[in-house]
């Protein structure tokens, strides 16, 4: 059934200073509140007239999106429009989206959405620029929200949803002889030299994480929340090979901005997390930060009870400083940590 928009509820600001400087930093800023423009929607077209659609169209073009096999079935009156059916093929997919606009006043929109195995590659190549994430996703959510501007229409989104699909991470070929090359270096010289002992402990990270979901299929669930324009999963989860990756993340949109913590559990230790991955920061460019077994420092042999007198500390004057303390577990956590920026901006 077609959802509701949200009633009418609360006010806007009322005149006066603070809004008087809102308003002058929004026009100073081009009409634009961060990322969504604050110029008001004309709604005009809506309340002009009153129609009963029925259409069947080969293919329709939203700017740069194709819908294909579209299919709508819709009355305009009043200014209120009651989306009955709209069914389309889009990114390799199916479409569903029913609900209500109501464009008398503030624009009220309540739509329900459901999109079955929606091509990711295909999808974040146009939206987000990248190619290393594939498989198919399909998710379902009812959502509203209202307001006269873009930004106000992204600050009141509110709703809920669900997703499950199949995602296929593409590892890229350097970076998978990155982690050989440090491996054989680790394996050949780990007995030799001290740090390359601590450097096969982020080896055996990457590895475990290339090849429990790099190129192969993994199963991803979740559901999510939408109050005021934010975001938030607490059961993202993504099941690899002999690993499962759990999700917690907090987007919020009005600000564009991501708040997120990914903990990979392995099966030989399903009770404590391998790694655990952060990310927060811009939601398009967020820094990373790693956690984990194999980045903790490793625990060095302790030295062998001496058997004989302690050496005589008598004619010296100074006590030489102890050597500065090497840390290659921080420089490789780096190395890794911007590697991971890599793959969010591909």
């Amino acid at each position: 059934a077609a959802l509701m928009a949200p009633s009418a509820a609360g006010g806007t600001p009322s005149s006066g200073a603070a809004s008087s400087r809102t308003a002058s930093s929004e026009a100073a800023a081009g009409g634009r509140r961060g990322r969504w423009s604050t110029d008001p929607i004309d709604l005009s077209g809506l309340n002009a007239v009153n129609a009963e659609v029925k259409l069947n169209a080969r293919a329709l073009l939203l700017e740069n999106t194709r819908l294909d096999r579209v299919a709508i079935e819709a009355s305009l009156v009043d200014g209120e429009l009651h989306l009955r059916k709209f069914n389309s093929t889009v990114y390799g997919g199916a479409l569903a989206i029913t609900g209500k606009i109501d464009a008398r006043k503030t624009l009220e929109v309540g739509l329900a959405v459901t999109a079955i195995e929606l091509d990711l590659a295909r999808l974040l190549r146009d939206l987000a620029e990248s190619d290393r994430v594939s498989g198919p996703l399909s998710f379902s959510a009812s959502l509203s929200t209202r307001g006269r501007s873009e930004a106000e229409l992204v600050a009141a989104l509110t709703g809920d949803g669900k997703l499950d699909g199949t995602l296929r991470v593409k590892a890229k070929r350097e970076e998978r002889v990155g982690s050989q090359l440090l491996g054989i270096a680790g394996a050949l010289l780990g007995g030799k030299i001290k740090e390359f002992d601590q450097i096969r402990g982020l080896t055996d990270a990457t590895n475990v994480l290339f090849n429990a979901f790099a190129d192969a299929p993994a199963a991803v669930t979740g559901s999510f929340t939408v109050d005021r324009g934010v975001v938030v999963t607490n059961d993202l989860r993504v099941d690899g090979r002999q690993a499962v990756a759990l999700t917690q993340a907090r987007v919020d949109l009005p600000r564009w901005l991501l708040d997120s913590s990914t903990s990979v559990y392995l099966a030989a230790d399903p009770d404590r997390a391998y790694v655990t991955v952060g990310l927060r920061g811009p939601l398009d460019a967020p820094n990373p930060r790693l956690s984990g077994v194999p980045l903790q420092p490793r625990q060095s042999l302790a030295p062998a009870p001496s058997t004989g007198p302690a050496p005589s500390t008598s004619g010296q004057t100074e006590t030489a400083p102890p050597p500065e303390t090497l840390r290659p577990e921080d420089l490789l956590r780096k190395g890794l940590e911007q590697g991971l920026k890599k793959l969010f901006g591909n």
